[in-house]
């Protein structure tokens, strides 16, 4: 008689057949010895004599379960192909280099960065066939860089005749001609001192009737140009770059972005103050859209960016970093540019 021990079970019983007096055993619950013989328990062994034998383990006993294994048709086809993509990928992959320069304040900044930007636009001889295309941000970040390209201008030392410019970003609904938005500052503060065609300045209208359409066609400029061959870029107290708050795609494009309350913060100095003032909606270019540069670099000034920076290598806490960055300049470049050979100018003596 078979007889299984866990509970729930019914009892096993004895019937007689009515074509032979052969005895058979049967359960009263035929679905659940069904299911008990597929289940985790001890399987049944049908043996020679037509009878069925419990190989007598339970699942209580010291035996380890093994989920069946499931087979899976492997397609040969698709397998070569996905490891020639991978490949290929890999191939392509850019292999990203950084450097990173610490300067006494926001004035060495803008003076280093300034001969940087001046170095890499000679170096790279641009003509109205092939300008240099060069991407900037807006804020009080690359004040002293800006001022230091217009007195180098003013010098002989470059040129933006043949330089196209892209904006990071731009209010949404403030008008273009208000003291704060991006156009006049960018104008105030740089293009009127130097000789830059207007046409080849291209700065996002946060006024324009359809605001997608018109970061489909910034994107679709940058890529008419070329592509952005060095990016300068600022970075906020929260770790935003333009205004791609913390949490934005890395894959990100050009497009309208919600500003969050701590930007609106930081941007209230430009408003008098006055938080009411401040717009709340922009049109910026995505993270995406900085990384597909050739070059970038990247501007921290100030202590209260500190601990939107991690540790650089070699530094092991935050608080080195507070002593440390006063003024910071990143430069990011892929290693396999062959466009960018210049290496930037030595840090001056200490």
């Amino acid at each position: 008689m078979l007889l299984d021990k866990r509970e729930g079970w019914g009892r096993p019983v004895t019937v007689k057949s009515r074509n032979n007096n052969k005895t058979k055993k049967t359960n009263e619950h035929k679905s659940k010895s069904s299911r008990r013989r597929r289940g985790r328990s001890g399987r049944l062994k049908n043996d020679k004599e037509g009878g069925d034998k419990h190989d007598g383990r339970y699942p209580h006993q010291d035996r380890p379960f093994v989920a069946p294994l499931r087979l899976l048709r492997i397609d040969k086809t698709n397998k070569t192909n996905k490891t020639n993509q991978n490949k290929q990928n890999k191939q392509n992959q850019k292999h990203i280099s950084m450097r990173l320069y610490i300067k006494d304040d926001a004035d060495a900044v803008g003076e280093y960065c300034a001969e940087y930007i001046v170095q890499r636009v000679t170096a790279f001889q641009p003509t109205a066939e092939h300008p240099f295309v060069l991407g900037l941000p807006t804020g009080s970040t690359p004040l002293p860089t800006y001022k230091a390209l217009v007195q180098l201008h003013k010098e002989g030392k470059v040129s933006f005749k043949h330089v196209v410019t892209f904006n990071m970003d731009e209010y949404v609904a403030l008008p273009r001609d208000h003291p704060e938005s991006y156009h006049s500052f960018m104008w105030e503060n740089l293009f009127k001192h130097v000789d830059i065609d207007p046409k080849n300045v291209h700065i996002l209208d946060g006024n324009a009737p359809n605001l997608m359409e018109e970061c489909d066609a910034f994107e679709r400029a940058i890529t008419a140009h070329g592509g952005i061959e060095l990016f300068l870029a600022g970075i906020g107290p929260d770790g935003h770059i333009a205004f791609n708050e913390p949490g934005s795609s890395l894959r990100s494009r050009t497009r309208v972005k919600t500003l969050a309350y701590d930007t609106i913060l930081a941007n209230a100095r430009f408003f008098d103050h006055d938080l009411s003032k401040v717009p709340r909606m922009s049109l910026t270019v995505g993270v995406g859209t900085v990384m597909d540069a050739r070059e970038v670099v990247l501007l921290v000034t100030g202590a209260h960016k500190v601990w939107s920076l991690e540790p650089p290598e070699g530094l092991q806490t935050r608080g080195c970093v507070t002593l440390l960055v006063s003024a910071t300049v990143f430069v990011v470049t892929p290693e396999n540019n062959s466009s960018n050979k210049q290496q930037p100018p030595p840090p001056p003596p200490t």
